[in-house]
């Protein structure tokens, strides 16, 4: 009786097994493939949705043959599983987001897994209508502007994309830098505004481009791809990407064919000095700056500013200021040359005038723009003094030596004095610089007996502070002195030793081993100047004499601001007491 129930059991059991299998097999999910659009713009996306019993990948050869007109973004999986009546169904959904990057008719390979295969799919990507004046005008949609269609090489083309948007967007970006291939892109303006299309309310991005087209033939203006994410609803969002209309330009060539070629609406050239000019002295330095603008060129394609140096005078020419600038009509370039000029000799300098010739976009003829040429009267140095000789010497009494001589005797070398006199002024250094190593020793004793006393007995220091300072401010009188005397000598060596003493008395807590030292701690492009020249006298190939009054001329002008501040600090720190 038992055999028989468990064999009756048995085979209930293999029966209802039997249905169960039946029936999940009869319910197998096939593989499926669609798209929730056939028909879409090039600033749409389409959904490629995949079914199957479980989740399937887009073969390699499938993915790639889809990329080469797809952006291709897979948006995720969903599952879902019913039973009912021992039948169970199991659906796994795979979607990818499907954005086209050309206009045409595509196909979507079929898809294997398996046994199973999907039939081919098709999707039409048409143009966008761009047209605002169109009654079927997009609600996302780019313009493209530009202001001629022809231009000459380097010359500015004006070029605008406008994105409008009436739904609601979001992140929008550029795909990749914009760029021309053979063409300067500048981006001269961005802005956001509303505006009315065909009684619809719309959002307008606007990129305002100059484009300076570098050789002649036809130029491509690629279009412009926006990335953007459309909302749907909730968190649900949709890719897009905008794409605007590719543009061809015929760029003409220099019909000059002048070297220099400046195609531009207005070029002008302006100058200010860093002095006034009516006063100039023999050893002055004093900067000319010159500002060369124009509308529709680049900074970097304004030509430099050159002066070149005669007998008369030295020039140190600075690294140009270049700067791009923003108007309605394009991008203004402006270039600013500083050069310092220093006198070497009196009399009449005359600076020539310059002229750029550039090419006049507007009424198409070629133009000059002119600064003028320029007189400087150099004067004497007023602190020239003629070098007296020793009783000794044996001089005429009825000669006397010329202002000019006694002035070109502290200025420079090159109008040095007679050889006697010459020798004479150099026994005279070196026998101040005799003077002042011992004086230079004194006030290091005095320093190191002070500087005993204070760590011996501190309230006695600080009591004596005051004379302390007073010796070393004696000290840094008598070092600076010293250093005009120098100066005077035309001697390089005396002069960058008087030099590199004073500043170690003056600042006497600051760290000073070269003549560079005290050039950065002014950071003045004269005095960097004026202590290159000292260098290049002391290291360079060949011995020089240089005049180095402008040097302590500069020197006393530095230190005196430096010490206006100071005090200007200390008074306005006293207007707001701490309570």
């Amino acid at each position: 009786m038992v055999n028989r129930l468990t064999q009756y059991f048995s085979l209930t059991l293999f029966f209802i097994l039997l249905c169960f299998n039946s029936g999940a097999y009869a319910d197998k999910t096939p593989l499926t493939a669609k798209l929730d659009r056939t028909s879409i713009t090039i600033n749409e996306s389409a959904n490629l949705i995949i079914q199957a019993d479980d989740a399937v990948e887009l073969p390699v050869a499938v993915l790639q043959k889809l990329q080469q007109n797809f952006d291709v973004h897979r948006r995720g999986d969903n599952s879902q599983t019913s039973c009912m009546n021992f039948s169970c169904k199991s659906i796994v959904t795979v979607t990818y987001q499907l954005t086209p990057k050309h206009i045409g008719l595509f196909s979507i390979p079929a898809i294997s897994a398996g046994n199973e295969k999907t039939r081919v799919l098709q999707l039409k990507v048409k143009a966008a209508n761009n047209n605002p004046n169109s009654a079927t005008v997009d609600p996302v949609f780019i313009e493209t502007e530009i202001d001629k269609s022809e231009a000459y090489v380097q010359e500015q083309i004006l070029l605008t994309f406008k994105i409008n948007n009436s739904i609601e967007l979001r992140d929008l970006s550029l795909e990749k830098e914009f760029l021309i291939e053979d063409a300067i892109v500048k981006l001269i303006d961005q802005k956001n505004y509303e505006r009315s299309i065909n009684g619809r309310r719309y959002n307008t991005a606007e990129l305002h481009y100059a484009i300076l087209a570098q050789k002649s033939g036809a130029l491509q203006i690629p279009a412009i791809n926006i990335m953007a994410l459309v909302s749907k609803g909730g968190f649900r969002t949709q890719r897009m990407r905008l794409r605007s209309e590719p543009k061809r330009i015929e760029i003409k060539a220099n019909p000059t064919g002048a070297t220099q070629w400046l195609p531009a609406k207005f070029i002008k050239i302006s100058e200010s000095w860093s002095d006034d000019i009516t006063q100039i002295q023999v050893g002055d330095s004093i900067t000319r700056t010159i500002t060369t603008t124009a509308l529709g060129l680049a900074a970097e394609q304004l030509p430099p500013i050159n002066i070149k140096a005669n007998g008369m005078f030295k020039t140190y020419p600075d690294q140009a200021k270049l700067d791009d600038k923003s108007s309605e009509q394009g991008i203004i370039g402006e270039r600013i040359d500083n050069i310092a000029i220093v006198a070497i000799k009196a009399g009449t300098i005359t600076l020539p005038a310059i002229t750029i010739t550039w090419w006049n976009s507007r009424t198409q003829q070629q133009e000059v723009t002119t600064l003028d040429a320029l007189e400087l009267n150099i004067a004497a140095n007023p602190y020239a003094q003629p070098v007296s000789p020793k009783p000794d010497a044996q001089v005429q009494s009825n000669s006397k030596p010329s202002a000019d001589t006694a002035t070109d005797t502290a200025i420079n070398a090159k109008f040095a004095l007679l050889n006697a006199e010459h020798n004479i002024a150099l026994e005279d250094t070196q026998r101040h610089l005799r003077l002042w190593q011992m004086a230079f020793a004194a006030s290091l004793i005095i320093a190191v007996i002070f500087a005993l006393l204070y760590f011996r007995k501190p309230s006695v220091a600080i009591a004596d502070a005051p004379s302390l300072a007073n010796n070393a401010a004696g000290s840094a009188d008598s070092a600076w002195k010293h250093l005009q005397q120098s100066c005077a000598s035309q001697d390089a060596t005396a002069v960058r030793e008087a030099l590199l003493a004073w500043a170690r008395l003056k600042w006497p807590t600051q760290s000073i081993n070269s003549a560079q030292d005290i050039a950065q701690r002014f950071k003045d492009t004269q005095l960097q100047q004026q202590i290159n020249a000292l260098d290049a006298a002391l290291f360079g190939d060949k011995a020089l004499t240089e005049d180095f009054t402008a040097l302590s001329k500069r020197l006393q002008e530095l230190t005196a601001m430096t010490e206006a501040d100071s005090n200007k600090t200390t008074k306005l720190a006293a207007l707001y007491p701490v309570q």
